[in-house]
This record gives structure tokens, sequence and C-alpha cells, in this order.
């Protein structure tokens, strides 16, 4: 090939991609992601299978605990919730449950030596470990945590990366959760994340989707989750890479809320098969600020109406964990 015609070769290529990027773009989404969905679908309900991903030119990032301390530095951002979370759970939470080791900090579940009894007259026979950081939080912002997931039996171990604040009684503003995620272990390794609300007889709902993970190794590695809480709109991420996003009963940005991670232990006979002690282990934790507060970022998934929303099944996740 002479050089003149290499020249046409080059410039016709430079011209197909240009093409590409103008009237492709997404077509280089589809090639960019090996996310797969195989969701029930309502009418209210739009969903495009290829995510996008997390621009952090949008973001500042406001805070970041990587626990490369020691376990006495955790309380400079973090307070521990003590005693018991309710009838539903099997543990109680203690501050010996935590501890922080190669730059991990490692909330560890375990069977007690001794039952202990708590506040609510419960007898526990096993512990775990809660924090929630010092300062509430609000919206506009971006918060992920970079964990990896005890093994659990069904819906026994049950580690959670969630915002909360309020109740549905008369005496609260109105409920507020959202789980950045929600996950246990049996077969399929299943997760859920959520947005939570009072309806107009005060009675706790939720905007829920379940996803499973088929492939057998997704736990034994470390895995970012994310959410962005914006105006109007939730954007849930897994590995930087969108899963989902709500735009209904999102909290109002300017409402305060605690920001926690826990393991708990949920009611189920199967703690009988759980090999304790079992951790769930933190790489770190970050907050970012959005840069413009009017910017409600593009998305690819969407999920209108929360009230008749299906759950989400066997939505596969190839993950490819962001090196930062």
């Amino acid at each position: 090939m002479n050089f003149s015609m290499k020249k046409i070769y080059i410039q016709t290529l430079i011209l197909l991609f240009h093409s590409s990027v103008l009237f492709g773009q997404q077509s280089l989404v589809n090639s960019f992601s090996e996310i797969k969905f195989e969701p029930e679908i309502n009418e209210k309900t739009e969903l495009v299978s290829e995510p996008c991903g997390i621009n952090y030119m949008d973001w500042n990032l406001n805070f970041l605990d990587d626990f490369n301390g020691s376990v006495k530095d955790l309380s400079k951002n973090w307070y521990l919730f003590a005693d018991n979370h309710g009838p539903d759970e099997l543990q109680i939470y203690k501050w010996e449950q935590l501890s922080v080791s190669g730059g991990n900090l490692l909330i560890k579940a375990d069977s007690l030596p001794k039952s202990e009894t708590a506040s609510n007259g419960i007898t526990y026979n096993y512990a775990s470990g809660w924090i929630h950081y010092k300062n509430m939080v609000k919206g506009n912002a971006l918060f992920e945590i970079r964990c990896k997931m005890p093994e659990g039996r069904e819906q026994t171990l049950w580690p959670a990366f969630w915002m909360w604040n309020g109740s549905c009684s008369p005496q609260a503003d109105g409920y507020r959760e959202i789980d950045i995620f929600e996950y246990w272990g049996n077969n399929f390794k299943c997760g859920t994340n959520n947005v939570f609300w009072c309806d107009g007889n005060r009675n706790r709902q939720s905007c829920f989707i379940e996803y499973c993970e088929k492939q057998p190794d997704f736990f034994n590695d470390f895995h970012i989750f994310s959410v962005a809480w914006l105006k109007d709109k939730l954007v849930f991420y897994i590995d930087g890479k969108e899963i989902r996003t709500v735009t209904d009963h999102v909290p109002s940005v300017s409402a305060e809320m605690y920001l926690i991670a826990n393991l708990a232990l949920g009611n189920s006979p199967s703690i009988s098969e759980v090999k304790f002690p079992q951790y769930f282990t933190v790489d770190w934790i970050k907050i970012y600020s959005l840069k413009n507060a009017e910017n409600m970022l593009d998305t690819c998934t969407q999920i209108e109406d929360c009230n008749k929303t299906s759950s989400v099944e066997q939505m596969l996740l190839k993950s490819a964990t962001i090196k930062k």
C-alpha cells in the first residue's frame, strides 16, 4: 500500500470512529458492558439492559475512611450501635465485634460464650457489629463502600450498607430508608437495594428489587456498592456500573439520615449450619458531594412506579472491580 493509499485508509478509519461517537453512542455503551438483565417488566416499568458508569468528574470527594489505623481510630468517625435491633435478628451488637487489620474494618459475627439479655428483654446467643457515621448525611451525594461479603446460609448472615432515619409513628415526620445493598448467601448469592417510605396509613412500604449472582466466586473478592442520592432520583451501582434507577418516594435531598454498615443475623433456622466466626470486611467508605446540584445525571435504567414494580430476578452480574 503506497503512502497516499495509507493516508486515505487512515482518514476513513477516523471518519468511521467519529460517526460511531456522534450517532452510535448506545452501541459504544453496549460493547462496554457485560451486565445482562432478565427482568420482569410491568406496564409502568422501563428498563434498558446496558448500564452506565459513574462519572467521578461530577463529584467532589468529601469523606474517606480507609481503615488504615487501629480499632481505636474508629471512634473518630463512627458511633457504635449497641444492644439490639429488633426481634427479627438473632444477634446483640457489641463494640468488641469490630477490629481493624491490614487496612480493613472487620465486622465479626460469632456465637457468644454466654447468652446475654438485651434491653428489649430478649436473650441472645450471638453477637455482631454495627457502625454509623457521626455526621448526619443528606442528598446530592454519592455514597460508596468497597467490601467483601461473609459466606452465609440462606438469609442468616445479613451484611448491609444503608441510610435510615425516622419511623411511621404519628410523632415522626416520615420513614426514610435507603438500602445501598443488603446481601445474604445461599446457592445463588442474592442481594437487594431498596427505598422505604410510609403510606397514608403510616404503614411501611418499600420499592424492592432483588438480583442474584451466579458466579460462584463473586463473594470471594471485594466489590464496590454505590448510590447517588439526587433530587427525585436514586441511582444504584455495583463496581461502578449502574444497575437501577428509582424515581418514586425518593427522600428530599435536605432530609438528614444516618449512614450505617452492619452485619446482622437473620432469624433463620439455617443459622445452625453457619461456621462461626464470619466476617463482613470493609476496605473503605467514601462520601462525595455533587459539584452541580442541578445535575440529575444521565441514567440508563428507569423504574417509574415503585408501587407496581415487580422484583427483578436472575440479574446476572459480571463484576469488574474499579481500580482507583
